[in-house]
């Protein structure tokens, strides 16, 4: 499977509407400021699988997304900053997957975690 049609696939695992949007709406918060609720930003109890952590300045993000009630889940390299958060209740799952190893056994492990979530993902957003 081509490297976008494994994104697609991943993508449409996700359950709701605030698939497509979720990253978007995340950011559409923040940017909103301390007003803006978890009502207003329509996150409220979803659950979003961010693949790859991105930088630690990406940490107000998780924050955030946590005062908006949304159920994050980081799949990152197990070396990743972020395995602490689970333990500090930024996030409310790290899954880690070796991500030297080939773009195929990244996919296929991936792919399992997602397939095997409960509740399933809401959206997924990369970074």
């Amino acid at each position: 499977m081509a490297r976008q049609e494994r994104r697609a696939f991943i993508m449409g695992l996700a359950t709701g509407a605030v698939a497509a949007a979720t990253c978007h709406g995340i950011l559409s918060a923040l940017n909103a400021g301390a007003g803006a609720t978890e009502e207003d930003a329509g996150l409220h109890g979803k659950v979003v699988v961010f693949f790859t952590a991105g930088t630690p300045a990406k940490r107000s993000i998780y924050e955030r997304a946590k005062e908006l009630s949304v159920r994050s889940v980081i799949i990152d390299d197990p070396e990743s900053w972020t395995t602490e958060l689970v333990k500090e209740g930024v996030i409310d799952k790290f899954v880690g997957i070796r991500m030297s190893k080939s773009e195929d056994e990244i996919f296929e492990e991936a792919l399992a975690e997602l397939q095997n979530m409960d509740p399933p993902a809401d959206g997924i957003c990369t970074f």
